[in-house]
């Protein structure tokens, strides 16, 4: 099957549109497409725009597979199209820089109908390995309901040596559901194994892009996997994932798994690097959810974080928010359900936010649910619950929410804050307001301030140092 290019004619019936390019004896720097520069607009029909680009070298060098590139796809009729865009690059003999696109730059319109677009770039067997799932590229899935997959995925590693396998869902990307039901996922998978050297393994599934649901009922599902010596999946980097108008599900897993019997480092991000994600009006769930593990040697760490540096918005009505972060390792692991973050927030209604944090290690552990963070519930009658969770052989350490803030909102609110296990405190130099409304604040011990605000508000401890904290009370009782 040749490649496909150029300015391509469809018509009223179902048409199909495929462009495949296969090298197996490259020897030389190589980039190359399924369908490159083509120039598509789908009438009528239920359409299929396919690219397959395989690139295999028989020398060390470097190649790019691009299944879809540079290409204006648009379909203007209605019916259900097919999108699929596949790169696959492999190294040689485990040397070289193997690169695999699934959809590079262009611009793409599914127009009205159930669309579907696939989008897969695979790397693999190279000493540099990367693969995208969609780079750089805008894709726009139209009326009704669409589905939207893109996966990177980067996988090798040797004997001797070192080895960076890097995947990313999407990069650099632009994606818009349109209206009805949609559901957009970007998924990174990255592994790299080493005997004697660095097995460096970077997966993030949503890294500088925007995935926006638009109206109606969407899902948006970001799902990192790293494995190696050096592990760090990031669910979302440098990303919005907006899902409109509706009652959306946004949820972000990132897994890191170490993987070298010498010691090494797992980290997990479900948002980092300035991340956002904004649920809009409606009852929404958001799950943000990270997982490191370096267990089974001398000297691996794990640290976990579930919001970074970044927000979560999930916007007015009656919406749910749980944040997790769990790390184990065999001598230190940490974990943050909310770290260095100060714009999350749940806006009106009777809104539910769960935060946890669990570290366990046969070292050291410490977690704190927030850690110099900010959390306001807006209006209603909103349920706070904070935890942190630590057990290790020696020493550890947790705090329930440090040097941070809480704000609930006007309304009859249920704030707890915890830390259990091998706590050192449940709250330390933190402020807790529970504003308007009859409140509930249970913060058993540790130091900071509590402000009921105006209502019946009840304050429960486990004990009382008036050197190191302070209730206030605003026309309530507490």
């Amino acid at each position: 099957m040749p490649q496909l290019t150029g300015n391509q004619t469809s018509t009223n019936q179902s048409d199909l549109f495929t462009g495949e390019i296969q090298i197996v004896d490259l020897t030389a720097v190589t980039t190359n497409a399924g369908i490159l520069g083509a120039t598509i607009d789908g009438l009528n029909g239920n359409d299929t725009i396919k690219g397959i680009a395989t690139l295999k070298p028989t020398a060390v060098t470097s190649v790019t597979s691009q299944g879809i590139a540079n290409s204006t796809i648009t379909d203007s009729g209605i019916d259900d199209d097919v999108f699929l865009g596949t790169g696959n690059s492999e190294g040689f003999m485990g040397q070289g820089t193997a690169t695999g696109y699934g959809l590079y730059g262009g611009s793409m319109n599914g127009g009205a109908g159930n669309d579907a677009f696939t989008f897969t770039g695979n790397s693999q067997a190279a000493r540099t390995m990367k693969g995208i799932g969609i780079g750089f590229a805008t894709l726009d899935g139209g009326a009704f309901n669409d589905k939207m997959l893109f996966l990177g995925s980067a996988t090798g590693g040797g004997a001797s040596g070192d080895f960076l396998a890097t995947a990313y869902g999407a990069q650099g990307a632009n994606v818009r559901g349109g209206s009805e039901q949609d559901t957009i996922e970007a998924s990174a998978i990255a592994q790299a194994t080493s005997g004697n050297g660095s097995a460096g393994a970077v997966a993030i599934a949503a890294k500088g892009s925007w995935l926006l649901g638009n109206e109606g009922n969407d899902t948006l599902r970001v799902t990192a996997n790293s494995q190696g010596s050096e592990a760090n999946a990031k669910g979302a980097s440098a990303a919005l994932l907006d899902g409109g108008s509706g009652g959306d599900s946004i949820s972000l897993l990132a897994t890191s798994n170490g993987n070298r019997s010498s010691g090494g480092i797992a980290i997990a991000a479900g948002m980092d690097d300035g991340a956002v994600v904004n649920g809009g009006d409606s009852e929404d769930v958001i799950n943000v959810r990270a997982e490191a593990n370096f267990g089974g040697v001398s000297g691996g760490r794990a640290v976990a974080y579930g919001i970074k540096e970044s927000a979560v918005v999930a916007g007015n009505d009656r919406d749910a928010l749980f944040v997790s972060a769990t790390s184990s390792a065999s001598s230190n692991a940490n974990s943050y359900g909310m770290y260095g973050s100060k714009n999350t927030s749940t806006g009106q209604g009777d809104d539910r936010l769960i935060i946890s944090a669990t570290a366990s290690s046969q070292g050291t552990a410490t977690a704190y649910g927030l850690y110099e963070s900010d959390l306001f519930s807006g209006e209603g009658n909103d349920q706070i619950v904070i935890t942190s969770t630590s057990t290790s052989a020696s020493g550890s350490g947790g705090v329930g929410a440090f040097k941070s803030r809480i704000v609930a909102g006007a309304g009859n609110d249920s704030i707890q804050v915890a830390a259990k296990e091998r706590a050192e405190f449940d709250i330390k130099d933190s402020i807790i307001f529970g504003e308007d409304g009859d409140d509930t604040i249970d913060v058993g011990i540790g130091s900071g301030k509590l402000i009921g605000g105006a209502g019946n508000d009840l304050a429960i401890l486990n004990y009382f140092n008036a050197d190191t904290m302070d209730i206030a009370l605003i026309n309530g009782l507490i």
